[in-house]
């Protein structure tokens, strides 16, 4: 009979290709800026995260390897025992002095990072009030606490206030937003969250991967683009996406908090400290965003003159200005038909349907990075004005 839970997952994926929700991993090859081989052929690689090309910096390599040589490819350690090294403690103040906090913990990824804030540091006294859209690690983390739950739509800050003025015997209240929502790269009103958080008196806790080292006069992410820095009272993120694509997560925050998760939060507590080499480029990453404002405009060249001529040939895009570009195509099947074609063009992306996304928002996600040429992106363009065409998901001018 227990074999039977075999039986069961074959039928389950075997349902997944019928829906054509079925997400198959592609064995990849050579990554050379935005090209990606895959089964040796080279594609335009429109999935990459690596927004600011530095996955493949030389410093950034130079920094690995000699972080190798200084201390070896891991410690053996916890933090908390012998696992703590100068090189942790120099990220954890670099990243405090970037994002003009008091303090950071530094975790061995984002999903530890997320599930490890909330398990110690709140009880069944407490609310979280959590947007929709938010990153599945920070539901997996609301869900492993005590504390009370509620959800709010995404920009819908009058369904927040509503839920905040339902909680009147709440002990603390977290309000946890997302810088820039991953499926389409709107950023979130962190004024008036800000705002709310006082009128309410909350705790703002913000994850901003997406925003971190793109956005902000100085690469500070969405809260500086916002102009709310200050009154955000805990920062989540990680390196994995414009900061070299490293998987290292990190909490930022007031120093007190700091030191109850290093004491208390039991993915910091139980996980083996990173590995230097990570740690190193980590930090090389993190100063050439802070310092290289030529990379960034360049970039936000890219993505406008991109977003630009998708628009004039006719598609509908979610608005904004980050390099996550959401081609609308509302149907699921439409969706996949596109990201075939876009395949079979050499070109690789992403297609969104639900339940990632709700339905009948079906979408095709591009990503920009500088590595991206202006004839990369002509020929993206090109190739989805053709199918776009075909299936009517734009008109003929």
């Amino acid at each position: 009979m227990a074999k039977e839970l075999f039986h069961l997952l074959k039928k389950e994926i075997e349902n997944l290709h019928a829906a054509g929700l079925f997400h198959d991993e592609y064995m990849t090859g050579h990554q050379h800026k935005a090209q990606l081989d895959i089964d040796g052929k080279s594609f335009i690689d429109m999935t990459s995260t690596d927004y600011l090309g530095l996955a493949q910096d030389p410093r950034i390599v130079d920094a690995a390897k000699k972080a190798i040589d200084d201390y070896g490819p891991g410690t053996g350690s916890h933090r908390f025992l012998a696992g703590t090294g100068q090189i942790h403690l120099g990220l954890e103040q670099t990243i405090s002095e970037f994002l003009e906090k008091e303090s950071t913990a530094l975790f061995s990824s984002l999903y530890q990072a997320n599930v490890g804030i909330f398990e110690s540091l709140v009880n069944h006294q407490d609310y979280i009030f959590a947007n929709f859209n938010c990153h599945p690690s920070i539901f997996d983390g609301i869900q492993l606490s005590k504390a009370k739950k509620q959800y709010w739509g995404f920009g819908d800050l009058t369904d927040l206030e509503d839920q905040l003025k339902r909680s009147p015997r709440a002990r603390f209240r977290f309000i946890f937003a997302e810088g820039v929502y991953s499926h389409d790269g709107k950023v979130a009103d962190l004024q008036g969250i800000c705002d709310l958080a006082d009128k309410y008196d909350a705790i703002v806790i913000l994850h901003d991967t997406s925003g971190i080292g793109v956005v902000g006069e100085g690469a500070r992410g969405s809260a500086e683009l916002c102009g709310v820095l200050e009154r955000i009272d805990i920062i989540t993120g990680s390196f994995s996406k414009a900061l070299s694509g490293v998987e290292l997560g990190f909490v930022a925050g007031n120093q007190d908090l700091v030191r109850w998760l290093k004491q208390k939060s039991k993915p910091y507590v139980f996980s083996t400290s990173p590995s230097p080499a990570l740690v190193a480029s980590a930090k090389e990453a993190l100063s050439i965003a802070k310092e290289d404002a030529e990379r960034r405009r360049g970039l936000a060249e890219r993505v406008q003159h991109f977003r630009e001529d998708l628009n004039g040939a006719g598609f509908r895009l979610v608005k904004g200005e980050h390099p996550i570009v959401a081609v609308l195509t509302n149907d699921a099947v439409k969706t996949q038909k596109v990201v075939d074609h876009l395949f079979a063009q050499n070109i690789f992306t992403t297609g969104l349907c639900y339940p990632v996304v709700p339905k009948g928002f079906a979408r095709v996600l591009c990503q920009v990075t500088v590595n991206h040429t202006p004839e990369n992106l002509q020929q993206v363009t090109e190739a989805l004005s053709v199918i776009g065409l075909r299936l009517k998901i734009i008109k003929k001018n």
